[in-house]
């Protein structure tokens, strides 16, 4: 599925625009760390290797679909299918939304709403829960995608580092890419510096395989921040259950 440049123009003037504008922040304080897995537009390793990883260690995590990708190629990699979601679904682990066209909300214009209809629809469809939570592909918002995504979800999440502690904007939390580029020194180092005061470290990333693209991480590293998370003290939670644990209302 081709997909042009998002990093237009329009799209970075409209990002900048609404990151600039006032935000209402909430704050997070749990009175234990907080660690979160999550996989944006969910190739099949993310599914196949990346669940599996979590599960062996009895922990679940949150899968930002884009309707749109399923069981097609995208990236040069094959992407996740209906019965695939299901199957995450019935493990215990969160669907959670992504759009349908995994497009930025300036290239829709006033069709976003529409495209998160339709991607309500898609995901209905596969799993009867409701799911509450949002990703922007590639942390691209507008003042009007971030008014429907505040309208609709429970949180969004963004691609700016940070560890979610303190006021925070629940509407585009920050979150850890991991991407082959960097040591897992140093992004473990994100978990040691949430452990006090407590905070909440959100990962995110694609593929899960022994040779990743540039977007996603081998299944060794993935294991090891799970491991060091749950061995710190942490807990590991589906961006959904960390915020039922944090008492944000649904």
């Amino acid at each position: 599925m081709p997909e042009s440049d998002p990093f237009t123009f329009v799209n970075r003037v409209a990002n900048r625009v609404a990151r600039s504008l006032p935000r209402q922040l909430v704050n997070i304080a749990p009175s234990r760390p907080i660690v979160s897995f999550t996989f944006d537009d969910i190739p099949e390793s993310a599914a196949s290797t990346g669940a599996a990883v979590l599960e062996q260690h009895g922990v679940r995590g949150t899968f930002y679909v884009a309707g749109g990708l399923a069981g097609r190629d995208f990236d040069g990699q094959p992407m996740l299918d209906d019965a695939g979601y299901a199957r995450l679904a019935g493990a215990g682990h969160e669907l959670a939304h992504h759009t349908f066209s995994h497009q930025p909300p300036a290239s829709l214009g006033l069709g976003y709403g529409a495209d998160l209809q339709r991607n309500d629809i898609y995901l209905a469809g596969i799993d009867a829960r409701v799911r509450r939570n949002f990703a922007f592909p590639f942390g691209l918002t507008s003042p009007n995608g971030q008014r429907e995504v505040d309208r609709r979800y429970r949180s969004g999440r963004g691609v700016l580092p940070g560890i979610n502690r303190g006021l925070v904007d629940l509407g585009y939390l920050h979150s850890v890419e991991l991407k082959p580029c960097f040591e897992t020194a140093e992004l473990q180092s994100w978990i040691d510096g949430a452990l006090s005061p407590p905070g909440w470290v959100i990962y995110f990333t694609h593929d899960v395989q022994d040779e990743p693209s540039e977007f996603g991480c081998q299944p060794a590293v993935l294991d090891q921040l799970v491991r060091h998370a749950l061995e710190s003290g942490c807990e590991v939670l589906t961006v959904d259950a960390a915020l039922d644990r944090l008492g944000i209302a649904a």
